[in-house]
């Protein structure tokens, strides 16, 4: 029998690690990460941060990226 340990930790250390390398390289991926980690059911207290700085990022787009059109984007 194999022993199955919790991936939550190991799951919501990428999802940081997704938003501080994204920081360095394009916009539309940080707020792809901050959302991934915003919508990550066992993110806890990062998650409610995530989802206000997604709200934050998606601003900065100024109008060339509409709220659906972030929504439908998959990655």
């Amino acid at each position: 029998m194999t022993h199955h340990t919790d991936s939550r930790p190991e799951a919501l250390d990428a999802f940081q690690a997704a938003v501080t390398v994204s920081k360095g390289s394009y916009s539309l991926m940080e707020a792809l990460a901050y959302r991934e980690l915003a919508n990550y059911a066992a993110g806890g207290d990062a998650a409610v941060p995530a989802g206000v700085d997604v709200e934050a990022k998606l601003k900065t787009f100024e109008g060339r990226l509409t709220r659906e059109e972030f929504d439908a984007i998959r990655i």
